[in-house]
Formats: structure tokens, sequence, C-alpha cells
């Protein structure tokens, strides 16, 4: 799942745009996109993985787990219970 930062002045330029597309836009900081997930899926939730992107060009990775980048990629695992059959993830 991938959602522009709340955070990031990119969000910020968008919501002042006057477009009615970014005026009733919701952008998620990271935290709150894994709040979301956690309601949304329940006890399904396993682990959860982020990162952020389009960082400043100053930065010298061009991804990073602080919460700073214009957008945001989180990955969800989804628990299992025993009697299931085993699978996994192919997203490191």
């Amino acid at each position: 799942m991938g959602v522009l930062n709340r955070w990031h002045p990119l969000a910020w330029q968008r919501k002042r745009s006057g477009l009615p597309l970014w005026q009733v836009a919701h952008f998620y900081s990271p935290p709150e996109l894994a709040n979301v997930l956690r309601r949304a899926l329940g006890a399904q939730v396993g682990e959860i993985a982020w990162r952020t992107t389009l960082l400043p060009r100053i930065w010298p990775r061009r991804h990073s787990r602080l919460p700073f980048g214009a957008f945001v990629g989180m990955r969800v695992e989804l628990s299992r219970k025993e009697d299931e059959q085993p699978w996994k993830s192919n997203m490191q």
C-alpha cells in the first residue's frame, strides 16, 4: 500500500493547490496508516514494515525508515493460524 505522506511539504502543496481532488484527499503519516491497517485487519495483522521515498536531494539514500519522505510504502504480513497452510511473503 502506498500513500502521499501527510508530513511532507508535497502533501501541503497539493492541499493548497485549489484542485477539488486534492481538497477532499486524505493524506496519512506512517503511524496513521499503520493504525488504519490494524483497525481494518484486526488480529490478522502480523508485521508491518514501511519506508519513505522522494526525500530531499541532500539525503544520501533513496529511501528511509524516517517518516519524512513524500511517499510512504507499507507492507503488512498477515499472521496465520497453526492449522492453515504455511506461506511466506516474498516481499523483503
